[in-house]
């Protein structure tokens, strides 16, 4: 009943952890900049959720479970090897404090190597992911055995990595075993002088090699977790350097209102009054420059505008600059110099999200979420009813394959091998 009770309580205290931790991760991810997500690869990021997550996981609630119970093991013998002998707990004592000195050298060792195989792990599905995704332009350029090498590469630095860690993990095992020889063989020997003596009793000393031979057990235990412990405590660095990065900043107050059925922007003023611009889409860059890596610079003192009604087009070669500007104008990243207004307001002086919220961007690389034709036009606008999705769909001309034959188009489901065209088994999936 009391390992029941305990399993019960570990796995709760480890389970409600490991919850917390992916609910932090998860929304310290929304709030970082765009420029961590140009810096890693998607399958790099999942692996902090995998791979990462696992690995501490295992930690909590199968070794953790063990070192503890065995701590208490030790802790207890301990009591009673100075009931029996103090002078011979002496020796043990100091043994063991040469078996934790070498625990600690090795692990400190081995702990860089578990790292390293953390972010192997993380590179390898990260392009394991970027190929599978890419599979058929992979295929159209037969590219195959090019990405095939790649993948060896990234293959044999996780497995170098992996061999390295358990490697030397693995000599801890080892070292106890020589260790607790010795400390046996010195207690026998120091325990026979004092029996020789008179001042221990031969059946004490029965009874502390006995006691010996049980404190040795607990450490080897301990030792057949180290790796997996070693390996957790590496997931978990990995995930606590995310939890740690700066997160985007929003200095922006002044926010997008709806007053009479127009839209104006809200600029807060000094005390509580504040001062109401009509929102009419005027967008000016002034001499902005902005480079995404040092000495590399992207924009170099521009300056233009866009009027409210105007369609301009941007044009240029790859790598000219013309998606950086848009992702300025978001607010993706922040400029440099100079200054980009809307409607003659600084944009870092408005909210993010009311910016974002104002603009409309198709994006160069579209993401389809899975779901139905319906649920992704209203990412949008969540509140939209599906007579506005659908006028929506309707007025960007995306509803041409939709006809009185396929009346079932807007719920078809995307991002799935399954596509439910008949609204009644759509409705069965979804619960």
């Amino acid at each position: 009943m009391a390992s029941w009770t305990q399993m019960q309580v570990i796995l709760r205290i480890a389970y409600g952890a490991l919850e917390n931790i992916r609910k932090d991760l998860f929304s310290k991810i929304q709030k970082l900049p765009i420029s961590f997500f140009d810096s890693r690869s998607h399958g790099d990021i999942m692996s902090y959720y995998t791979n990462d997550i696992e690995a501490l996981q295992t930690c909590l609630d199968q070794s953790i479970v063990m070192v503890l119970n065995n701590l208490v093991r030790i802790v207890g013998t301990i009591f009673l090897m100075y009931f029996l002998s103090p002078k011979l707990l002496i020796i043990t004592l100091v043994m063991t404090v040469i078996m934790l000195v070498s625990l600690n050298t090795i692990s400190n060792r081995s702990q860089k190597y578990f790292v390293a195989q953390q972010r192997a792990i993380g590179a390898l599905s990260g392009y394991g992911e970027e190929m599978i995704s890419g599979h058929e332009t992979i295929q159209a350029f037969s590219h195959g055995n090019s990405a095939k090498k790649d993948f060896r590469k990234l293959n044999k630095v996780y497995c170098d990595s992996s061999t390295k860690a358990q490697s030397f993990s693995g000599r801890i095992m080892p070292i106890i075993n020589q260790i607790n020889s010795i400390n046996f063989a010195i207690t026998a020997v120091v325990g026979t002088i004092l029996v020789i003596d008179g001042n221990l009793d031969i059946g004490a000393l029965s009874a502390y090699l006995i006691l010996t031979t049980n404190y040795n057990d607990p450490f080897k235990q301990i030792s057949m977790q180290i790796g997996n412990v070693l390996q957790g405590l590496a997931g978990a660095q990995r995930i606590f350097s995310v939890m740690e990065l700066p997160e985007e900043e929003d200095t922006g107050k002044t926010s997008l209102s709806c007053i009479n059925n127009s839209l104006v922007w809200k600029r807060p003023l000094q005390g509580q009054e504040s001062e109401m611009i009509p929102f009419k889409g005027n967008i000016c860059f002034e001499n902005v420059s902005f480079a995404y890596e040092q000495r590399k610079q992207i924009i170099k003192n521009i300056s233009s505008y866009a009027k409210p009604g105007q369609k301009i087009a941007l044009v240029g070669s790859t790598g000219s600059g013309k998606t950086t500007i848009a992702n300025l104008i978001n607010r993706f990243y922040n400029i440099e110099n100079g200054r980009i207004t809307y409607d003659g307001i600084d944009i870092r002086d408005i909210k993010e999200t009311d910016l974002r919220k104002s603009l409309g961007m198709v994006l160069q690389d579209t993401h389809l979420f899975t779901g139905t034709i319906l649920e992704n036009i209203r990412y949008g606008r969540l509140d939209a009813t599906d007579d506005e999705v659908i006028a929506a769909a309707k007025f960007a001309r995306a509803d041409t394959i939709a006809n009185k034959e396929n009346a079932c188009f807007y719920d078809t489901v995307l991002g799935l091998a399954l596509h439910f065209c008949n609204k009644r088994h759509f409705n069965v999936y979804r619960k």
